[in-house]
């Protein structure tokens, strides 16, 4: 894949998480929703969220209680920064992200762009102390 072809914004179809011996689980559920844009500049920008979230009850978005905090939190996953192609993976540095420990950080995905999809895997990451690889399934929605 080339810069070129990986450029514009792509929609979420999956987002799956597997283990060896373990069951497929969706982080957000099977109907997760989801955008990842590459800029001709250079930048990343993800957001994935469940498809049923909560509203607070009293609409105030600096506001809530703590369990919709919570809530939002466990259904909402978002970062940006930097990317780096290669022929079969991509670096991305991140520099902002909902999730405070990847702030700094440069995560691996390999990548596959075959079928007008494109899929991003991870390395094994630990999810609740069981190591799991994530993949990621985008189609494109714009330019």
């Amino acid at each position: 894949m080339t810069n070129e072809d990986l450029i514009g914004t792509w929609s979420l179809v999956s987002f799956e998480l597997t283990a060896d011996g373990r069951e497929t689980i969706y982080p957000f559920g099977a109907g997760a929703r989801g955008y990842i844009n590459y800029t001709p500049g250079g930048y990343v920008f993800v957001a994935i969220m469940a498809a049923a979230r909560t509203p607070f009850a009293g609409g105030d978005q600096l506001g809530g209680t703590l369990e919709e905090k919570a809530s939002a939190s466990d259904t909402f996953l978002g970062y940006c920064g930097r990317y780096v192609l290669h022929a079969d993976r991509i670096e991305h540095d991140i520099e902002i992200s909902s999730f405070p420990n990847w702030c700094g950080k440069r995560h691996l995905r390999t990548l596959d762009a075959s079928g007008g999809k494109l899929c991003l895997s991870t390395p094994p990451i630990k999810v609740r102390s069981v190591e799991y690889i994530a993949r990621m399934i985008w189609e494109r929605s714009g330019t």
